[in-house]
């Protein structure tokens, strides 16, 4: 899939600098959703969930080492022994701990576009979308 297809799949991205500080979120609510010509649009700004990392760390956990790397998350405090899903998912949260308010969909998909770990599946977890399992 080329770069600019995958691009166009990540809620919110775009090239331009068009800055968001005219914007105020008056919502509590993780990840708000808006119907977007027919389709289920996921605000860019969403905070990454816990159900987000759930969905998102058996999709990444063959790359979990590529992953803490692109997140700036310490390997040497991962068990290398414990199960890949697992270590991606402490991987995921940890950046999210690091990241604060910044750890948004629009950020993480950002993240994970540029180190090639975005997927078709990844991006249907954050259109709310369960990704299909794929069978080795």
């Amino acid at each position: 899939m080329a770069f600019q297809e995958l691009r166009d799949r990540i809620p919110g991205f775009t090239d331009d600098k068009k800055s968001d500080k005219g914007t105020i979120n008056n919502t509590n609510s993780c990840a708000s959703s808006a119907l977007h010509n027919g389709k289920e649009h996921i605000e860019p700004s969403a905070a990454l969930t816990d159900s987000h990392i759930e969905q998102l760390a058996p999709l990444l956990a063959n790359n979990w080492s590529t992953l803490a790397d692109v997140m700036n998350v310490n390997k040497e405090r991962i068990d290398a022994k414990e199960e890949p899903m697992k270590v991606a998912q402490r991987i995921l949260t940890a950046w999210r701990q690091k990241e604060g308010k910044a750890a948004t969909v629009k950020r993480i998909s950002s993240v994970l576009l540029m180190a090639e770990l975005f997927s078709e599946q990844v991006g249907q977890v954050f259109r709310g979308n369960t990704p299909k399992r794929i069978s080795a």
